[in-house]
């Protein structure tokens, strides 16, 4: 049995019922590959160390329940790869479907922004606005928390709590 196999029969036991998405993700995240690749691509080969970091994560998944957008710190949002850490909400499908429907707005104002999730998906549509958090001490502790996670996006939480980028 391979190791992905042993971590699908561990999740399983654990009570994690469909976990093939997840041991995908923390594979490709523990062999440093693109995770917007990992649900399609074959599985990675592991060095020693990078094997023994996917059996902590795995652990940590089955034995602590931690989500997996917290083990790898990030979460794709329609289309977008954005940060989150334990001090963030993880944006859900729902929230998606929020901005779906607010379509193409000139404007915003997001309160309570968390990841950043909507303002920055409303940001990348063209939209300027100010995204805030409760607290701009909390925003400056996690600079850069409503950024793209790899960093090549434009947008970002500075100190002042506003969302600043190209054109806002």
């Amino acid at each position: 049995m391979n190791q992905l196999d042993e971590a699908r029969k561990f999740l399983v036991s654990c009570g994690i019922a469909h976990p093939d998405d997840d041991i995908k993700l923390i594979a490709a995240y523990c062999a440093d590959l693109p995770l917007r690749n990992a649900l399609g691509a074959p599985p990675p080969e592991f060095t020693p160390g990078q094997e023994a970091r996917f059996r902590r994560f795995i652990a940590r998944r089955g034995e602590n329940r931690e989500p997996v957008q917290y083990l790898v710190g990030s979460e794709e949002f329609l289309g977008l790869e954005l940060k989150v850490t334990r001090a963030t909400l993880i944006p859900r499908p729902s929230t998606e479907a929020l901005v779906e429907k607010a379509g193409r707005p000139s404007t915003f104002i997001d309160v309570g922004t968390g990841s950043g999730a909507i303002a920055v998906a409303l940001a990348v549509r063209g939209a300027r606005g100010t995204a805030t958090d409760v607290s701009a001490a909390r925003a400056r502790r996690r600079p850069g928390k409503c950024a793209p996670a790899s960093r090549r996006g434009p947008y970002h939480l500075c100190g002042s709590g506003s969302l600043r980028g190209r054109g806002l």
